[in-house]
């Protein structure tokens, strides 16, 4: 039987994860989660655990160049 969960970060829809077993794929909702988009993980945990990763990779300040 396929499971569908809605993966949230910070209060937010990251997108939905959908499978069965030990193969689940990410569908993005935003565009700061569209890296994970497709991508297949072995459990939602998994698949939660990237979508946290993937938030804080965007979350970093840019660097600045200074003369």
């Amino acid at each position: 039987m396929s499971q569908t969960v809605l993966i949230e970060v910070r209060g937010r829809a990251a997108g939905l994860v959908v499978g069965s077993g030990s193969d689940f794929r990410f569908f993005s909702s935003r565009p700061t989660f569209d890296a994970l988009d497709g991508r297949h993980f072995g459990s939602i945990a998994e698949a939660y655990r990237a979508a946290i990763g993937q938030s804080a990779t965007r979350r970093r300040p840019a660097a600045r160049l200074t003369a």
